[in-house]
């Protein structure tokens, strides 16, 4: 194998690439518990080594998860590769963009494995002999945290909570709209040959929405009204950012019936999303049900719900889920804010947005 350029304490690199389950795997998502990502050639003895990591126990993809990535056509076939879920998948890198995005543009008979921690920073880069592979990655991986054993500096997302947004009355009043007015399942969005697309997948997200059109001018007016007052002002003093712009005035619910939730995801990484700066998270009845926080996956198990009326900010480019709601109904103000140079990268990318449904 040449020169890594890679070393411990360096991000992993970001990608999309084809995968056993996925033509087009979002590696991010992985995020959120310790990851080893194996390179292999086409040599038997790597195949091996493979072999023998992919039986640790350790890979539940709760404490880890293991990408085998292949340069190997063969490897593509069913039952080549020992791939299990949960646990142990393949990245298929014909074209060896992987390989590059890691610093590996050849391979002789030896393995080479990235240990990664759930922030996604490289902690350690194991090469050497294919029959003491495993033992290498195994001893390193097994003195690792599990997420929800973090120590304390490690395990506080970076975001800001802000109480008395929206007053009570605001609140009944946004929840009393949503009763007469909302109730339509929501997706999210994906790029899909080139457009960006809303889809449903009530594995991935199970909501309901009330998205608050121009009929409701006044309503509207009055939500910009509070934020321009008590939400902006302390974005700025925080993070040192002007928003400008508001996308999507939605009052959404998840309901304990339906298993509302949403799973780990990022709110900027279509096309047609680029440009979401932060998120806002506004609840509107914090005492009135179970369940259903924010759980941000890179930073451990810590969980985050603001009071009635308060919200949470956080970058879009954050690694969040909303866990199930598991008694009651959970009723949320959730729009995104950017700036103007934001909007010029909107705007470009209108061309990439296609909103027909993908089931």
């Amino acid at each position: 194998m040449s020169h890594i350029s890679l070393l411990p304490g360096d991000p992993a690199p970001s990608f999309n690439a084809r995968s056993d389950l996925n033509p087009n795997y979002n590696f991010d998502i992985a995020a959120g518990r310790n990851i080893v990502m194996t390179f292999l050639s086409g040599k038997a003895p790597c195949k091996k080594a493979a072999e023998r990591l992919a039986t640790a126990p350790l890979f539940n993809d709760l404490f880890a998860c293991l990408f085998l990535v292949s340069t190997h056509k063969a490897h593509e076939k069913p039952g080549m590769l020992p791939l299990r879920i949960p646990g142990v998948r393949a990245f298929f890198d014909d074209e060896k963009e992987i390989c590059k995005l890691f610093g590996i543009d050849r391979f002789t008979d030896f393995p080479v494995s990235f240990i990664i921690s759930q922030r996604l920073q490289i902690l350690a880069i194991v090469t050497g002999r294919p029959d003491t592979h495993e033992t290498h990655v195994l001893k390193i991986l097994e003195k690792l945290p599990s997420a929800n054993r973090l120590p304390l500096m490690l395990s506080h997302a970076p975001v800001l909570i802000i109480p008395r947004i929206f007053e009570p009355d605001f609140c009944k009043e946004l929840i009393e709209g949503y009763h007469n007015y909302g109730g339509e399942m929501s997706g999210f969005m994906r790029d899909v040959n080139g457009k960006t697309v809303l889809m449903h997948d009530l594995n991935h997200k199970v909501r309901r929405d009330w998205l608050i059109d121009d009929s409701h001018v006044e309503l509207r007016d009055r939500i910009q009204s509070r934020f321009n007052r008590r939400v902006i002002p302390e974005i700025k003093k925080a993070f040192q950012f002007d928003a400008t712009r508001m996308e999507r005035y939605l009052v959404s619910c998840y309901k304990a019936e339906e298993g509302g939730h949403f799973r780990p995801h990022r709110d900027n990484t279509t096309k047609g999303t680029a440009h979401r700066c932060f998120a806002i998270s506004l609840n509107l009845n914090t005492e009135e049900y179970e369940g259903g926080d924010l759980r941000f996956p890179e930073f451990g198990d810590q969980k985050y719900r603001p009071p009635s009326g308060g919200c949470c900010v956080f970058s879009c480019s954050l690694l969040h889920e909303a866990t199930p709601v598991t008694k009651g109904e959970r009723f949320a103000f959730l729009p995104f804010l950017y700036d103007e140079a934001a909007r010029k990268k909107r705007d470009e990318n209108l061309q990439f947005l296609a909103l027909e449904e993908n089931k």
